[in-house]
């Protein structure tokens, strides 16, 4: 293969990621994803913003910018429960993306609205 890309789902940083993405382990995904970067290929981080995550994605945007990574993120609607359009706590949960640099940031608050 002359181009490998790599896009990696990681939806939390450290325990939170184990949670939410159950299987995952956090040491083996940074002992991946730096295998990945030595060996040269290119990496893209996808993450999906839901009910069972948002609050970590503070600690999730800052380990991606110090790592440098490409980063995309996404809005879990299906199952509807996670959507987090359907959150009691709307408001906090938009004020608290409306803070950060994250991509797609206004997809994300416009799922809010």
């Amino acid at each position: 293969c002359k181009h490998v890309k790599f896009i990696v789902s990681i939806d939390g940083h450290g325990d939170l990621n184990e949670k939410v993405r159950s299987g995952s382990n956090w040491s083996d995904t940074i002992n991946f994803l730096n295998q990945i970067m030595l060996l040269g290929y290119n990496l893209t981080v996808h993450s999906v913003i839901h009910l069972n995550n948002w609050h970590g994605f503070k600690d999730l945007a800052e380990f991606i910018r110090h790592n440098n990574y490409n980063w995309t993120v996404n809005v879990l609607t299906y199952p509807g429960h996670l959507y987090i359009a359907r959150s009691e706590d709307k408001e906090n949960i938009k004020k608290y993306i409306d803070e950060m640099d994250i991509p797609n940031k206004q997809l994300i608050l416009n799922h809010l609205k």
